[in-house]
């Protein structure tokens, strides 16, 4: 007797999940404070701004984390994928070109949002 398994889900591995968690935590608290040196250090803002800054970093991040999970549910992931990551690669690319200051936090805060969202 053999048993069709084609169209059971598979099980989460949770320690592959663990492990990705743990990546992408410590990415982060690796680009904050480098974030706050480049804007205190190279474009002369005060740790003020470089705080809002990052507090709005931080808004967004959570509103691209509701509405990725929102679209990962009810759209199609791998194609939401791909997009995020082209659109992700045009935001880094345009940080090496437009690096003053404010164009800075808004790209800044573009590339929170379509990383944030690429990852549901």
């Amino acid at each position: 007797m053999q048993i069709d398994l084609t169209d059971r889900p598979r099980p989460l591995n949770e320690k592959w999940l663990l492990f990705g968690t743990l990546l992408s935590n410590t990415g982060n608290s690796m680009i904050w404070p480098v974030t706050t040196l480049y804007m205190t250090g190279v474009l002369h803002q005060t740790f003020t701004t470089a705080g809002i800054v990052l507090m709005i970093g931080s808004i967004i991040s959570m509103i691209g984390s509701f509405v990725g999970g929102k679209l990962f549910d009810h759209w199609r992931p791998y194609e939401a994928l791909l997009i995020t990551s082209f659109i992700i690669l045009i935001a880094v690319s345009s940080l090496i070109v437009w690096n003053d200051w404010p164009a800075f936090a808004g790209l800044i805060w573009w590339l929170i949002l379509v990383w944030v969202l690429s990852k549901r």
